[in-house]
């Protein structure tokens, strides 16, 4: 399994508190004008779903405003662990066989996914939603 892109509503929290992680991957606003690359570069009107991952070069928007970043969860981890002192942790439970999330510096826990990425997904979400955003 490759690394897990980060999901809509993460990129989306993520943006709305001023952090955008640069990649290859994004989503794009809703409603806003998407243009896909055709093989000879030229652009052309493609779909704009909401949660539909899009990668540079084979899609294009209009502006960076209107693209959320989709980092993989590890980039997103490190960038939240290295530059906000927010770690997070993702545990097996054995008896149960699901996963249980926590942002260790806060003593805050979630348990019950079947997958580490959808542990590791709830972590990265809540630690954004806890960052202070000031321009």
């Amino acid at each position: 399994m490759g690394e897990q892109i980060i999901e809509f509503e993460t990129a989306k929290t993520a943006k709305e508190k001023g952090i955008e992680v640069e990649c290859l991957h994004f989503y794009a606003k809703p409603k806003c004008k998407v243009f896909g690359i055709d093989e000879e570069g030229r652009p052309y009107k493609s779909v704009n779903r909401k949660g539909v991952v899009l990668m540079v070069g084979e899609s294009a928007v209009l502006s960076e405003e209107n693209a959320y970043y989709a980092p993989t969860q590890s980039h997103l981890q490190t960038v939240l662990r290295n530059n906000y002192k927010e770690h997070l942790g993702v545990v097996y439970m054995p008896l149960d066989k699901t996963y249980s999330s926590s942002l260790t510096m806060r003593s805050m826990g979630w348990s019950g996914f079947k997958t580490y990425e959808e542990a590791l997904e709830k972590a990265l979400f809540e630690a954004l939603k806890l960052i202070s955003y000031e321009k």
